[in-house]
């Protein structure tokens, strides 16, 4: 049952980093042309930008999740299923897995988080990760690489690739950016293979996203 301690690892990450969102060099949110760019340094600046788009899927069935009191629309991956009861004790209202498997044995988990923002303090999205980027160096995770994703509804992705050092798990975070939460969506596994073959099932999720 290694996926609960791969869960509390990485919730913790979720809980200490509200918002993370990191990379090596750079990263970049915004529209098509003008980005806001967060430096390894945490630093931000406006440039303009190219960013990897990947294509959104149409003719969804779609299921409507409830999740920390939010509700919103996603689509099981082709060959996954949406299960929202076995992670319950763990605090997780849906996870996800390949057919075929339950949460605890499965050799790649998918599960989505709800981080609430602050309003009064006023942040905005791209203050939440600027001050989130040291925080989790800090922790030892090694960043791959981060793209951009949009949803079903058109709303930008931000998908960071890290590696988590402590457990040994390969993992994508996608957030996306709401008026007063970010949404986000985790795949890990210990099997770097299993990883690499999820992946475009996790991005069809990132995909299916939309607000009922």
């Amino acid at each position: 049952m290694h996926f609960f301690r791969i869960f509390i690892s990485i919730n913790i990450i979720l809980i200490l980093f509200t918002g993370t969102i990191i990379c090596q060099d750079s990263l970049t949110i915004g529209t098509d042309t003008t980005s806001t760019l967060i430096n390894a340094d945490s630093t931000v600046n406006t440039v303009q930008v190219k960013k990897t788009v990947f294509k959104k899927k149409k003719r969804l069935v779609f299921a409507k999740v409830k999740s920390e009191g939010k509700s919103f629309l996603i689509a099981s991956p082709k060959g996954w299923v949406i299960d929202d009861k076995s992670g319950k004790e763990q605090g997780l209202d849906v996870v996800l897995y390949p057919e075929g498997w339950n949460l605890g044995y499965a050799p790649a988990i998918m599960y989505t988080k709800i981080i609430n923002k602050d309003n009064a303090l006023q942040k905005s999205f791209a203050d939440i990760i600027s001050e989130q980027v040291t925080q989790l160096k800090q922790y030892g995770a090694t960043i791959v690489k981060d793209s951009i994703a949009y949803t079903y509804d058109n709303k930008q992705s931000v998908i960071i690739n890290f590696i988590d050092n402590t457990t040994k798990t390969n993992n994508l975070i996608s957030y996306i950016n709401e008026y007063n939460y970010i949404v986000s969506f985790i795949l890990t596994s210990k099997d770097k293979d299993q990883f690499l073959k999820s992946k475009p099932k996790f991005l069809e999720l990132v995909n299916s996203y939309k607000i009922n």
